[in-house]
C-alpha cells in the first residue's frame, strides 16, 4: 500500500540540505529587492480597495498581513 504522506514528503525526494538551500534561497530572492516592493504595495492596495470598497474585513486583514510579510520578511530572515 503507497503511504500518501511519503508522496508529498520532500525528504522522500531531495536531501534537507538541498531542500533548506532551495527555500532560503527562494525567500532571499523574493523578500528582498524591487519584486519584493511591487509585491507589499500591491497587496496593501488590495487590501485598502477589499475593505473600502467590498467592506469585506477579514479579506483586509489577510492582505494586510501579506503585506507586512513582504515588507518586513527580508530583513528579519536577514538576520539568521
Amino acid at each position: 500500500m503507497i503511504d500518501p504522506l511519503q508522496l508529498i514528503n520532500p525528504f522522500h525526494y531531495v536531501s534537507k540540505a538541498t531542500y533548506s538551500s532551495f527555500w532560503t534561497m527562494l525567500f532571499n530572492t523574493v523578500l528582498r529587492g524591487i519584486g519584493a516592493k511591487i509585491c507589499a504595495v500591491g497587496s496593501l492596495i488590495l487590501a485598502y480597495w477589499l475593505f473600502a470598497r467590498r467592506d469585506n474585513f477579514m479579506w483586509f486583514i489577510i492582505f494586510y498581513i501579506v503585506s507586512a510579510i513582504f515588507t518586513f520578511g527580508g530583513s528579519i530572515i536577514g538576520r539568521f
